[in-house]
């Protein structure tokens, strides 16, 4: 049986992190263009450069989500396993995952904008692609071992609670916009 819990970090007066399974409000810090506030945590990248420009107002977790579906879309060998990203990508991203389908080229271009060596992270999507790819081998071989419970530090859109729930339980553990926006999906 697969169990999925979500919980949410809340300061306690003594500065160290609280974790509750209710939503915790957070403090809102910037804002979005249509005027509203974006929750802490919701950004995007804060290193200068392209990467920057293209990922200001995507929560990091939206970013981390397209660079582990952009080797799968390009049709690379080396592409993770991961079949559920790209439904919660063409769910959470619907234009991005439009323009990758209806113009495959549009994926080479974000690639190497994202990874220009002066301006991007060079090798990010490979990054991620590949660290997917481990910690998939390291839950398989803990399911294997028998590992019962397995917690997800900032969770983000993370499917491995469903592609290897079974009889394990996953405790994912995210700031509430990204712990809400995924049970809206789910």
């Amino acid at each position: 049986m697969m169990r999925v819990e979500q919980y949410s970090p809340a300061a306690t007066p003594y500065g160290a992190m609280d974790f509750q399974s209710k939503p915790v409000e957070q403090e809102a810090n910037k804002e979005n263009k249509s005027g509203g506030e974006l929750p802490v945590g919701a950004q995007g990248s804060k290193s200068w450069g392209i990467l920057k420009v293209i990922t200001k107002k995507s929560p990091t977790n939206y970013n981390m989500l397209y660079f582990r579906t952009l080797n799968g879309g390009l049709g690379e060998e080396n592409c993770n396993n991961d079949y559920i990203a790209p439904l919660f990508r063409d769910y959470l991203m619907p234009f991005a995952s439009w323009c990758g389908k209806k113009f495959p080229i549009s994926l080479k271009a974000a690639r190497k904008i994202v990874e220009h060596p002066e301006k991007g992270a060079p090798g990010v999507v490979n990054f991620v692609d590949s660290r997917t790819q481990w910690f998939d081998e390291q839950v398989a071989q803990a399911a294997a071992d028998g590992i019962t419970q397995v917690v997800v530090m900032a969770a983000g859109f993370d499917t491995r609670a469903y592609r290897f729930g079974g009889n394990m339980t996953f405790y994912e553990i995210d700031l509430p916009h990204a712990s809400e926006k995924k049970q809206e999906m789910v």
